[in-house]
């Protein structure tokens, strides 16, 4: 089991668990980065190359299974992170990047939005091992197409390291994830079966389609009270300099869980500590990343 497969799917029994030491980290991740000019040139030959695919296949699926991620490996309940993230347009995707980026300069928050870019590269390369699976079976009409999809993954793949690779303290970091010395709340086994049934509910509310219910009523009290908190902080020039994302700061900071419950307990709305944490990060991810 990879570091990555453990930080973003871990196995709760630990049966599996590898313990990786601090000064391991950096040589994983240089390791990882060296295989990329190698895999770019193969995607690039990959689709004249029908007749002799499997050399290539093969080599390809190789650097997809190493001490930093086995992308073949399967793990329960991953499939909503790569569905989810495949559903976005390359442009959105690259745009989700670069926010979390710029979320990074919030020290609250910092563990948290390094954790969001590792999750992103590892579903990016899940998506490229699956892909390497269909490859080895399809016809040519197919073959080219996912051959696209392939290439279109490095792209989203070159974007998220290069960005990773930009930030000091990224190996730091990863070293606190490697030691389980982190902040960061990863969602149990149990959290990520929850999050797919509320995220279906919540998705619904955020296209308009739901206009009523408990739920409805939680999500548009929280949005009006950042809107009206924010506001205020403004105003009294609480949060000096960063006016333009004064409400991105609010929400990814901890008194929006706050917020969250005080405005569950006006409404009489009950739900499990499992629940809440679901909801604080379904509306996060939308109101950070997909509202419009």
């Amino acid at each position: 089991m990879g570091l990555l497969n453990q930080l973003v799917c871990p196995d709760e029994s630990n049966a599996e668990r590898v313990k990786i030491k601090a000064a391991h980290v950096k040589e994983l991740w240089n390791e990882y980065k060296d295989t990329i000019p190698e895999k770019n040139k193969l995607i690039n030959q990959l689709p004249y190359s029908f007749g002799q695919k499997r050399q290539i296949l093969q080599r390809l699926k190789h650097m997809l299974r190493s001490e930093l991620i086995d992308a073949h490996r399967e793990e329960s309940e991953e499939e909503d992170l790569v569905s989810s993230l495949k559903q976005l347009e390359h442009s959105k995707r690259i745009m989700r990047i670069s926010k979390l980026v710029e979320g990074l300069r919030f020290a609250e928050v910092k563990q948290e939005y390094f954790y969001e870019l590792l999750r992103h590269l590892y579903a990016v390369l899940k998506d490229e091992a699956r892909q390497l699976k269909i490859l080895q079976s399809c016809n040519l009409r197919k073959f080219r197409a996912h051959c696209e999809q392939m290439a279109y993954d490095l792209n989203f793949e070159l974007n998220v390291v290069l960005k990773l690779d930009k930030e000091p303290d990224l190996i730091k970091v990863f070293i606190k994830f490697a030691k389980e010395e982190h902040n960061v709340h990863i969602m149990t086994l149990k959290e990520r079966i929850l999050m797919k049934d509320i995220k279906k509910n919540m998705n619904r509310i955020f296209l308009g389609e739901v206009q009523e219910g408990k739920l409805y009523d939680l999500a548009r009290r929280v949005l009006n009270a950042i809107e009206y908190k924010t506001g205020n902080a403004i105003g009294n020039e609480i949060l000096l300099g960063y006016h333009n994302t004064v409400d991105y700061e609010f929400v990814n900071g901890p008194e929006f869980e706050i917020l969250v419950r005080r405005i569950m307990k006006l409404i009489n709305m009950r739900g499990s500590k499992e629940q809440i944490l679901v909801f604080i990060r379904i509306f996060r991810e939308w109101y950070l990343h997909e509202r419009e």
